[in-house]
């Protein structure tokens, strides 16, 4: 029998893509964001606010949604907005702020 050759890897023709989405989830004592329909980790964190922000930039740079998970169990939809640069800072002389 002759070697047929593999399909791609990939959704099936005809089939619907998957939608692609990092989500915020808790576990144990800490969150991490995996994408969804994976059971790999993109990345662990302490705290909810340190998992919400990396998986915000990181949604960015991919131009895909987050979902949040929720004290219920339930998750919410967030879309990333862009980046916001930090102002200028005013340097301040060291000389004026010494002398009156």
């Amino acid at each position: 029998m002759p070697h047929l050759p593999r399909p791609p890897p990939g959704p099936r023709p005809g089939a619907r893509p998957l939608a692609r989405e990092l989500c915020v989830i808790e576990i144990g004592e800490g969150w991490a964001i995996r994408w969804r329909g994976e059971l790999r980790l993109v990345g662990t964190f302490e705290t909810m606010r340190q998992a919400l922000n990396a998986a915000l930039h990181q949604a960015w740079q991919q131009k895909v949604d987050v979902l949040v998970q929720q004290r219920d169990g339930s998750f919410h939809r967030m879309r990333p907005l862009p980046p916001v640069e930090p102002e200028p800072r005013r340097k301040r002389s060291a000389s004026s702020s010494h002398e009156r």
